[in-house]
């Protein structure tokens, strides 16, 4: 009878490790969604700001993982879908919004002015996916981001 408490809190325990690297993805998710909030209402430095905090989580999600040995393809998923908001959704709407979507009121119309961010996006989103297909290779094509 003794060891099945044990074995119930060592399942709980190692149950919990894989919460503590997805907190950070989470934490990182959040911040870019902070980021697209503050856009809206005309706050780009702190938009630009809480895009560098996405980024530092960003970073130390995946060393808590290797950490704490706690790696899964759930992690992965999450940590793709939250680099996707992160790098690629909230830094197009925050260009938009600061500068783009202003062009459409003057001289450009507006279907004109929103044509550079979603490619920013999309080349974003095809190169994460590339990236989660080629993830068993050793080596996959690298393509530069676009700065």
């Amino acid at each position: 009878m003794e060891t099945q408490p044990n074995t119930s809190q060592r399942s709980l325990r190692q149950n919990s490790i894989y919460l503590l690297p997805n907190s950070f993805t989470v934490a990182a998710l959040f911040s870019a969604f902070y980021a697209i909030t503050q856009s809206m209402h005309g706050h780009y430095e702190t938009a630009a700001i809480a895009v560098f905090i996405s980024m530092l989580l960003d970073g130390m999600d995946g060393r808590v993982a290797r950490l704490t040995n706690s790696q899964s393809a759930f992690g992965e998923q999450l940590d793709s879908l939250a680099d996707m908001v992160s790098f690629g959704v909230a830094p197009a709407l925050i260009a938009y919004k600061w500068q783009l979507w202003h062009s459409g009121k003057s001289v450009i119309p507006l279907h004109l002015s929103t044509a550079p961010a979603p490619p920013y996006a999309w080349h974003f989103s095809t190169r994460l996916s590339e990236k989660s297909i080629n993830a068993g290779l050793s080596v996959f094509p690298v393509r530069p981001q676009p700065h």
